[in-house]
C-alpha cells in the first residue's frame, strides 16, 4: 500500500529527475546556500527557483509591454526581492546595480531580441566577480525540426528573431573574461523515456500534443554556462566582434522556414 509519505517521496523524486537543467548546473557549481539570483526574462520561474533554492535572493526582470499588454507573473512579483519591468532592447539598465549578483540566468530570452550582443554586454556588468552566467535558447538544429503547436521548429514561435550557436556564444563570452564551465545540447534521458506519457497528458489537458514534449528527444535546447573570472584576460569590446547569432527577417519569413534557407543558416554557423 502506498502511503501519503511514500507518495510525497515519489513526487519529490520525479521533480528531481525532471528538473530544468539550469537548477542542476547551479546546484553543482554554486555551493553557498544564500545565492543572489538575477533572472532575466523571469516569466513564472520564481516559485521553481524558491523550491530548489529556498534561501536565495531572487531578482526578476521581465517586460509588461506597451500599456501593460504582455502577460507577466504579477502574482509572485510581491514575493521577489526586486522586480524590474524593462524592455531589454532599450538597453536601459541603469536602475540595476552593477557587480551585484552571484548568477545571472537568461532562459529562452536572447532568441526574442534583435540586439543580442549589446544586451549581453550590458547585462554581464551586473554580475559579481567570480559570478556565473547561464544562458539557454533554441539550438541551431531546431530550424530543421517539424512544425508543432507550442513550438518545436524555431520558427513556430512568431516572436523568435535571432538564431544562436552555443559554441560561438561561449567563445564570444570567453573573450570578455568568462571561463567556460560547460555548454552544449540539453538532453534529459528520463524525459525522453517518458515522452509517450507526457504526450498523452498534454493531449488530455490541452487537446493537442505540445512541441515542448519533444524538446529533449529532438535536441531543441542549447545552453552555455560560464563563470566570470577576473584572472582571465578580457579583450576590449571593440575587439570582440565575433558573430554568435543571426538575426532573421520575420516580416519575410513569417511562417515555417523552408529547408533551403535552413541549410543556408546552417552553413553560416558552420563555416
Amino acid at each position: 500500500m502506498v502511503t501519503s509519505h511514500s507518495f510525497e517521496k515519489l513526487i519529490k523524486l520525479y521533480k528531481l529527475v525532471t528538473r530544468s537543467y539550469r537548477f542542476k548546473v547551479v546546484n553543482q557549481n554554486i555551493k553557498k546556500k544564500k545565492i543572489k539570483i538575477f533572472d532575466v526574462g523571469c516569466g513564472s520561474w520564481f516559485p521553481r527557483w524558491k523550491y530548489w533554492f529556498p534561501k536565495c535572493e531572487y531578482y526578476g526582470l521581465d517586460y509588461s509591454g506597451p500599456n501593460k499588454s504582455f502577460s507577466i507573473d504579477y502574482e509572485n512579483i510581491p514575493s521577489m526581492n526586486q522586480f524590474y519591468d524593462i524592455d531589454l532592447n532599450t538597453l536601459n539598465f541603469d536602475e540595476i546595480p552593477n557587480k551585484s549578483f552571484d548568477i545571472i540566468v537568461m532562459g529562452h530570452v536572447l532568441e526574442h531580441l534583435y540586439n543580442t550582443r549589446n544586451v549581453l554586454i550590458e547585462i554581464i556588468k551586473k554580475l559579481k566577480p567570480n559570478g556565473y552566467l547561464y544562458i539557454e535558447f533554441p539550438s541551431i538544429q531546431s530550424i530543421f525540426l517539424p512544425s508543432c503547436s507550442g513550438t518545436l521548429n524555431f520558427f513556430d514561435d512568431k516572436s523568435h528573431q535571432t538564431i544562436i550557436d552555443y559554441r560561438l556564444l561561449s567563445n564570444f563570452l570567453s573573450k570578455l573574461g568568462f571561463e567556460i564551465i560547460e555548454d552544449g545540447i540539453i538532453k534529459n534521458y528520463f524525459n525522453i523515456f517518458i515522452t509517450p506519457i507526457k504526450a498523452l497528458i498534454s493531449r488530455i489537458k490541452r487537446g493537442y500534443v505540445g512541441g515542448g514534449v519533444f524538446w529533449d528527444l529532438k535536441n531543441f535546447k542549447a545552453y552555455s554556462f560560464l563563470k566570470k573570472n577576473p584572472k582571465l584576460k578580457s579583450f576590449p569590446i571593440s575587439e570582440t566582434n565575433d558573430r554568435f547569432s543571426l538575426l532573421i527577417d520575420r516580416k519575410k519569413f513569417k511562417n515555417y522556414i523552408n529547408k533551403a534557407l535552413s541549410k543556408k543558416i546552417w552553413k553560416f554557423f558552420m563555416r
